[in-house]
């Protein structure tokens, strides 16, 4: 009975092992993998252009951006030309998140303070008591934004804004996923854009 206990332990960790090889093998598991970490580079190299911006007094230079974007644009494509994916043609959607999500970070981490100018009584961000319309489902919190002229329609447990898209130009911020655009063409922040409210445009 002595060898017993040591051969179990072993066929166990032989059949964890044998899984997460064939898991790994997984051709849609390896295409998220992939994607995910393609993702993570563009957040990074677009948060490493707005950085040296700050550090220079100003916003992220537009040809550091420009160089971010075409390498996305390019490995995604790598990735996508291999197949197995779940999801094709999903380069826009991905890059409407990280561009949100940086755009936030860096109106969340200003380089600058504003405390001794009167500035801040006119200032375009929006209030902090102010959530968008998708993230939070009235009635709570109370106020879901959306762009002028749509709803904040709930169903279930998620909700969305409805009504009649606005044309990509005259949104901004968190708002161009709704923004219509010639076709073939997405609504998307303005690259190279700086401030706290974001300009949307066709790309």
């Amino acid at each position: 009975m002595r060898g017993g206990v040591p051969m179990a332990v072993a066929a166990l960790v032989a059949g964890a092992l044998a899984a997460g090889a064939a898991h790994a093998s997984d051709p849609t598991a390896r295409c998220a993998a992939v994607k995910l970490r393609a993702a993570g580079h563009k957040t990074q190299g677009k948060l490493d252009c707005e950085a040296r911006g700050a550090l220079h007094g100003g916003g992220a230079d537009p040809a550091c951006l420009a160089r971010v974007e075409a390498k996305f644009a390019a490995a995604w494509a790598r990735i996508e030309a291999r197949g197995g994916c779940a999801l094709t043609r999903d380069v826009a959607a991905v890059e409407s998140r990280v561009d949100q999500l940086v755009a936030d970070l860096v109106a969340a981490i200003p380089p600058t303070t504003s405390t001794t100018t009167t500035q801040t009584t006119t200032s375009s961000c929006p209030p902090t008591t102010a959530f968008y319309c998708g993230d939070f489902c009235p009635p709570s919190p109370p106020v879901a934004l959306c762009p002028p002229g749509m709803t904040c329609t709930t169903s279930g447990a998620s909700c969305t804004c409805t009504g009649p898209a606005p044309p990509c130009g005259d949104l901004n911020g968190r708002f161009c996923s709704y923004g219509e655009c010639p076709p073939g063409q997405t609504c998307r922040i303005a690259p190279g854009s700086t401030g706290c409210i974001r300009p949307c445009s066709c790309q």
